[in-house]
């Protein structure tokens, strides 16, 4: 799994803390990771993938939404920013995919 390993245990120390905050607020309403179970070809390979139901969908577009915590959860903010520069930089892809859900009726 290459560097997966390093970078979902950074995500879950610096990232989901964060993703925490903002369930107990109420503007997200759902989080969800998962990995896959069988590996695939390198060209559709992926590793980690999260689900974030948001309330609302300029919620799900305002990336500084969680700017009030880091602080707040995150005192020693040098540590914080070297964690997140080392969690992106074992990333080969990374992709941000807004969905939304299709009436099936």
């Amino acid at each position: 799994m290459g560097h997966a390993d390093e970078f979902i245990a950074l995500w879950k120390k610096n990232h989901y803390p964060l993703l925490k905050k903002l369930k107990e607020k109420g503007d997200v309403l759902e989080i969800k990771a998962e990995t896959p179970v069988l590996h695939s070809g390198e060209d559709t390979r992926w590793d980690f993938k999260v689900t974030l139901t948001f309330k609302t969908e300029h919620l799900a577009l305002d990336y500084s939404i969680v700017d009030p915590y880091k602080k707040q959860l995150f005192p020693d903010q040098e540590s914080y920013t070297k964690a997140e520069q080392q969690r992106f930089e074992v990333v080969i892809a990374h992709w941000d995919v807004p969905v939304e859900t299709i009436p099936l009726n």
